[in-house]
């Protein structure tokens, strides 16, 4: 029985996990999952993680119509990810999950708040009065990293020699976004002769159709030429409050400085650092990083 609690306990984080991760990617976990894009904390998906992710996916709109309902002065919507993903696994297995003991998944919801240091205050349901604030002081290094992903489907579009003018970047990416394509990593450097260039990555399906529009408009832009580049791919950590956690993307960098892969281009926000890779180093790029946050498997 306590190998079985233990079991789903670290299922729990991985689905967790798995959920945080699809939300900042906009992918589905199930997916995630299925092609082996996400390696979980503790070693390979545990079956009742992948259970607890295809379920909060089946029945996403019943769980949130409830979760709607039930909160008070915080709509869904602006809830941190973190919090939302936990509020949604919980509520899963209150509602369609018969074999747990609705004290047995509050516990453990609670368990994952502290781990992740998600404000929690325990109130009572009968009195309007402030509760107890509840949390766990743990080191911040193994509890910010939600897990370790990785992308394939990218391709890298360069514009080189646009003219360094104001308003330049916002006419590339409006004229894209017209088009109904996504763009993901940005950088913009400064070139040569008052000209920059900007780099940027779409999903490869998007690659053609962006290299015709922007050809189409080269006059307009005013740049040189366009370099592609489909042999890349992305390899992202994610978690809470990366940024405002000295040395954490100093470690990425260090993993990928001991496996011998070069890395092209860097973007990080206050949940992601995501680093382009050659799509030959991405699988060994997930392994290092992943073994130096998390350990051997």
């Amino acid at each position: 029985m306590a190998a079985k609690r233990h079991e789903r306990t670290r299922a729990r984080r991985s689905a967790l996990a798995l959920l945080y991760t699809s939300e900042i990617t906009d992918e589905g976990a199930t997916k995630i999952a299925e092609e082996g894009r996400y390696l979980a904390e503790d070693g390979p998906l545990p079956d009742y993680a992948t259970a607890l992710v295809r379920g909060v996916e089946a029945h996403r709109m019943a769980i949130d119509k409830h979760l709607a309902a039930t909160s008070e002065n915080w709509a869904l919507a602006r809830m941190p990810i973190v919090d939302r993903s936990i509020l949604r696994l919980a509520t899963f297995e209150m509602m369609y999950i018969d074999d747990v003991p609705t004290s047995v998944t509050i516990n453990e919801a609670v368990e994952l708040a502290k781990k992740f240091r998600v404000n929690l205050e325990v109130v009572s349901s009968l009195e309007r009065k402030p509760g107890t604030k509840v949390k766990e002081v743990t080191k911040v290094e193994k509890t910010n990293i939600a897990g370790v992903a990785k992308d394939t489907s990218i391709a890298r579009v360069a514009l080189i020699g646009l003219q360094h003018n104001p308003g330049v970047a916002f006419q590339v990416f409006d004229l894209l976004s017209k088009h109904n394509i996504n763009v993901d990593v940005i950088l913009q450097s400064i070139g040569r002769e008052d000209t920059k260039d900007i780099t940027f990555t779409v999903h490869k399906k998007d690659l053609e159709e962006s290299k015709q529009i922007l050809e189409e408009h080269k006059e307009t832009l005013r740049f040189d030429h366009i370099e592609t580049d489909e042999s890349i791919g992305k390899v992202s950590i994610v978690g809470a409050g990366l940024m405002s956690n000295c040395g954490v993307a100093a470690r990425m960098f260090e993993a990928l400085y001991e496996a011998g892969i070069n890395i092209q281009m860097i973007n990080t926000s206050e949940i992601r650092v995501s680093v382009l890779l050659d799509e030959e180093d991405v699988n060994r790029a997930v392994r290092a990083i992943h073994d130096k946050f998390f350990g051997e498997i």
